[in-house]
């Protein structure tokens, strides 16, 4: 399935696999554009939901999922 069928337009042609996916249909797909990321999941398609988040709150994410605190 080509990534850039997620319906949000601002992501089209951004669409990434994360480094933290499994080789095999487990996907989570990452796009950024200015001020914006977007995830979701591989499997959903283009009927399935995209969070978006701004790069504040995706950062603090990231270093909360680095410092393992999400047990």
């Amino acid at each position: 399935m080509p990534f850039d069928n997620y319906a949000d337009p601002r992501f089209v042609g951004r669409w990434r696999k994360s480094t933290r996916s499994d080789g095999g249909s487990n996907c989570v797909m990452v796009a950024a554009v200015p001020g914006v990321v977007g995830v979701c999941d591989s499997k959903a398609g283009a009927a399935g939901a995209v969070l978006t988040f701004n790069r504040d709150a995706w950062g603090a994410f990231l270093s909360t999922v680095r410092d393992g605190k999400l047990g």
